[in-house]
């Protein structure tokens, strides 16, 4: 009994992956969104100074030569950063390794709070996207009032998971 079981679960863990999304097959063959880690200092009164929490974001990829990726700029607010680089310190997760952090353009969180439109980060890695790694493209246009939108931060009080929380979200024009 052992041997067949065991027989069994080899070729399960052997055989490929297959996803089916809205019931269609769908192959994984490209990666475009991933996790974002974030180094960022935070006052705590219990040793009267600053320690280095992380923060989770989602990003999306933008570009590959060099890699470019887009993120919430609130994801940046009381980044440590590197003292020579002035480039927050971050990891990208895209489940393969990604060159390091170059530059990282974004807004004040004070311009953010007041206008959610600026809420946006753009990080620029010092390297080309490795294989398998696509950029998803930009609309230039608005093509509809909703959008199912999906990310990995979490808010006071909720918990930590490893899987995005998705919802649909009426979309909103940037102010020119």
């Amino acid at each position: 009994m052992r041997k067949p079981l065991m027989l069994f679960l080899c070729l399960i863990w052997a055989l490929p992956a297959h996803a089916v999304i809205h019931g269609a097959s769908a192959t994984p063959v490209s990666v475009s969104t991933g996790k974002i880690l974030v180094d960022q200092l935070r006052w705590y009164g219990g040793v009267n100074g600053l320690i280095i929490e992380t923060g989770e974001c989602s990003s999306v990829v933008v570009g590959t030569e060099p890699l470019t990726v887009l993120t919430a700029a609130h994801c940046m607010r009381d980044a440590r950063k590197n003292p020579v680089t002035q480039a927050p310190y971050v990891e990208l997760l895209l489940g393969l390794p990604v060159p390091k952090l170059r530059t990282a353009i974004y807004n004040d969180f004070n311009d953010v709070e007041a206008n959610l439109a600026h809420d946006i980060a753009v990080l620029i890695f010092d390297g080309n996207a490795p294989d398998g790694v696509e950029a998803l493209p930009v609309a230039k246009v608005h093509m509809a009032p909703k959008a199912l939108l999906c990310g990995y931060g979490y808010g006071q009080g909720e918990i930590l998971t490893d899987q995005p929380s998705c919802a649909i979200k009426n979309l909103m024009a940037a102010i020119r």
